[in-house]
């Protein structure tokens, strides 16, 4: 079945309001969490059971889910200079890529100072199908899905770079946008343990904060991804900082500080791949 994802700032409510049909009854609601940014590879036909449009609330999973794309720091070492941290994972383990995507293992800065590798996204027992890969920053806080994550269990995400899609003659161009002075970008993020398939083991997840866009992601997208400064890395990761501050860590990094470039892409023999 194709994969979709549902924007839930679009408005999920839970419950279907319609009337129950007959063969919906014992379907498990999805909650009242409006902090969720995406569902990533939910079915059309679940959507449909809760009472989604599938015209106006659900698209293809392709290229412009929101903050649904980055690219790895290729050099890892620079991360690690940078935040006084150790790599611990093993590197044969892990590849740099210049198209990651959800549901994949990337390298995330964790509050001990280890860079540790975690999936990407979460998919909370209420959750039949897809994964939760973004977190609405103004309301992580006070959503139960995020909230204790968001107090104590917040990680950097090391990228070099995120895209976002903005539409051009009935195309979907793709934008890459970078931070001005530095290869690395920090994207503020929270993780959780939750148990595999089948429930033997525990892995690490994470889902990436977002915030409302500065000026220059605003006429691409209507979010952005809350990125650090590297001054403010300690701060977020310490789970002692206030929690006014950590809120205010998470206000869209100034438009001067970053840079943008169209980048488009092509099919190739295995699929899209950049085009520089």
């Amino acid at each position: 079945m194709m994969a979709y994802f549902k924007t839930v700032t679009e408005g999920l409510t839970g419950q279907a309001e319609r009337p129950a049909r007959p063969e919906l009854r014992g379907h498990t609601p999805y909650p009242r969490d409006k902090a969720c940014e995406l569902v990533i590879g939910a079915p059309r036909r679940l959507q449909v059971e809760r009472g989604f449009s599938p015209r106006a609330d659900t698209l293809p999973m392709q290229g412009n889910a929101m903050c649904g794309r980055y690219d790895s720091l290729a050099d890892l070492n620079v991360a690690a200079d940078a935040f006084a941290a150790e790599l611990s994972f093993d590197r044969t383990s892990w590849t740099a890529t210049s198209d990651v995507r959800p549901t994949t293992r990337q390298p995330v800065l964790l509050a001990d100072k280890t860079v540790v590798l975690a999936r990407w996204g979460w998919k909370p027992i209420w959750m039949k199908s897809g994964v939760l890969i973004n977190s609405k920053s103004e309301e992580a806080a006070t959503k139960r899905t995020f909230s204790k994550a968001f107090a104590t269990r917040r990680c950097v995400v090391i990228a070099s770079a995120f895209y976002e899609w903005r539409s051009e003659a009935g195309k979907k161009i793709r934008v890459r946008f970078t931070l001005r002075g530095t290869p690395c970008v920090a994207m503020a993020g929270i993780w959780a343990d939750e148990a595999t398939e089948g429930g033997a083991e525990q892995e690490r997840k994470f889902v990436i904060m977002t915030t409302r866009p500065n000026a220059l992601v605003e006429p691409v997208h209507n979010r952005m991804p809350v990125l650090l400064k590297h001054q403010q890395v300690g701060e977020w990761l310490n789970p002692q900082t206030p929690a006014e501050h950590v809120t205010a860590l998470c206000d869209p990094i100034a438009a001067s500080a970053m840079e943008s470039i169209d980048a488009p892409e092509v099919k190739g023999p295995k699929g899209r791949i950049s085009v520089a």
